[in-house]
């Protein structure tokens, strides 16, 4: 995969950063400092704000003033999603790396030295270098907890190398913690614009054919909110759809993965639809499972969904039958 060419002139940018706001005025300065306070000399910078309420946009303006930090900004004016604001930021990436960090979390000073090493070593073929996280609670003070902890590799080692298979599984990696190959991203098409989330969907397409590098401790730390503790019944739902509709993207490329996800797949997609998904959002997802696994069951809900048939229409004459 060809990299990027660095700037003219002076020395070779390796990395990019993109810091991405969204009603982080309080916590921006902190994710800022932690960037500049980087080992590795040479970083270039990226910050987004999606249409926040809270004055992040300005705050961080106000930063990049009083620093003189050179900086490239996507500031929105009207909230446009998590992915497409990366996608943004992807376009004004230049250099061969680059990583995306929530202005809520913040990385420790040799994060960009110990992974851009990492991937130097491990060559082309890894596209991905992560570290496990640690916890910092509202008040950016340490829990004393890791990310792992809440993941079956609670006291060992994280997976590394072809991680296609775990990740089929169920995502355990820290997104604030992942330095990407730039080319690899461009390669399988950047960020999904459909989904609620940015990072699992990424991190299974590029597993398919590359492998991922791990870094032996902790090289961020990743806030944990009350918020994160009490979304909504109707964000949960989302988020479980696009998980199941990520992994489905993924039927066809492993044989023994192919049979986690559908039977994941099956039951989640059919109670989505049922509970009044619309018809539009599963009908792409439920047309795969069906051609991977066609059971009268399965070729029932494609066809329906796809002529979007209302799901409490069809919860309905199910319970008729049933009596």
């Amino acid at each position: 995969m060809a990299e990027p060419p660095g700037p003219a002139g002076g020395t070779t940018v390796e990395v990019t950063v993109v810091v991405a706001a969204y009603n982080h005025a309080g916590l921006l300065r902190k994710a800022l400092d932690s960037v500049a306070a980087q080992t590795l000399e040479q970083v270039a910078l990226v910050v987004t704000d999606d249409a926040s309420r809270d004055g992040s946009a300005e705050v961080a303006t106000a930063w990049l003033a009083e620093t003189g930090r050179a900086a490239r900004t996507v500031f929105h004016e009207h909230n446009a999603g998590i992915c497409r604001t990366f996608n943004e930021a992807l376009a004004l990436v230049r250099t061969p790396f680059y990583t995306v960090m929530s202005a809520d979390d913040r990385m420790l000073p040799d994060r960009l030295a110990v992974q851009v090493e990492l991937l130097r070593s491990a060559g082309p073929d890894a596209v991905a270098a992560y570290s496990d996280a640690w916890l910092i609670d509202e008040h950016g003070r340490r829990t004393g907890g890791r990310f792992s902890d809440s993941y079956r590799f609670a006291g060992r080692a994280m997976p590394e190398g072809p991680i296609f298979g775990e990740l089929c599984h169920g995502n355990w990696i820290p997104a604030p913690s992942v330095l990407l190959r730039t080319s690899a991203v461009r390669d399988v098409g950047g960020y999904d614009e459909s989904l609620s989330f940015e990072d699992y969907d990424l991190w299974l397409r590029l597993s398919r054919r590359h492998h991922f590098v791990l870094a032996p401790e902790p090289l961020v730390e990743y806030r944990v909110s009350a918020g994160q503790a009490t979304a909504g019944l109707s964000a949960s739902m989302t988020m479980g759809v696009d998980l199941t509709r990520a992994r489905v993207k993924n039927l066809g490329i492993d044989r023994d993965a192919d049979r986690v996800i559908l039977d994941e797949a099956e039951g989640k997609l059919r109670h989505a639809y049922l509970s009044g998904v619309a018809a539009a959002t599963l009908a792409p997802a439920l047309r795969t499972v069906a051609r991977h696994r066609p059971t009268p069951a399965t070729l029932a809900l494609a066809t329906a969904s796809s002529l979007r048939v209302p799901g409490h229409l069809l919860g309905r004459r199910r319970t008729r039958g049933a009596r």
